[in-house]
């Protein structure tokens, strides 16, 4: 749970609480930093169905500001490289809906530029590392496909957003065992 407030906290507009926050998840160098198991983690944050109960006065990933929901990104990314990719992939696909719902949202590209990058940033990760990652993305099961991943480098408002973008559109064409003759009109 003080993983899960950290997070809330980290996108909060008081630049101390936020700072502290920050170091208490360890996304500042610090030594020694641990990270919570990433399934507890996506539990405790990103509860099923996406959104949280109504009896729930724990916020949810949902309800954070977009710095925290950044924050939040960069916290569930590092706990997941750090529990050696996780082994429940319920909480990793929702950690894959979340990262795409953000990026297939309208208003990520005008006012996020925060998020944007935290979500780019992590489904680059996530497509290299995770064959499961890049069969999620081409089974069309999440929010973006590889079309919309596509379609997003050219359009992203952040340069480094576009960077990793163009990584994970990549990264899903390297895998071409899966595209059999469909990589004509994936790049056109």
């Amino acid at each position: 749970k003080a993983t899960h407030l950290l997070c809330a906290i980290a996108g909060d507009t008081d630049l101390t609480a936020s700072a502290i926050a920050r170091e208490g998840l360890g996304l500042v160098e610090t030594k020694g930093a641990k990270f919570a198991d990433f399934s507890e983690l996506v539990e405790m944050i990103i509860p099923d169905g996406d959104h949280a109960t109504a009896a729930s006065s724990i916020p949810t990933f949902w309800d954070f500001s977009a710095k925290g929901k950044a924050v939040t990104v960069k916290c569930l990314l590092r706990s997941y490289l750090d529990d050696f990719h996780g082994e429940d992939e319920e909480a990793f696909r929702s950690f894959m809906d979340v990262l795409t719902k953000c990026l297939a949202s309208k208003d990520i590209y005008t006012k996020n530029e925060d998020l944007l990058d935290s979500c780019s940033e992590a489904l680059s990760i996530c497509l290299q590392e995770s064959p499961v990652a890049c069969s999620m993305i081409k089974s069309s099961s999440l929010s973006m496909g590889v079309l919309d991943i596509r379609n997003l480098v050219m359009s992203a408002s952040s340069s480094k957003a576009r960077r990793f973008l163009a990584d994970s559109f990549g990264s899903v064409l390297m895998d071409g065992s899966r595209f059999v003759g469909q990589w004509y009109n994936v790049v056109s």
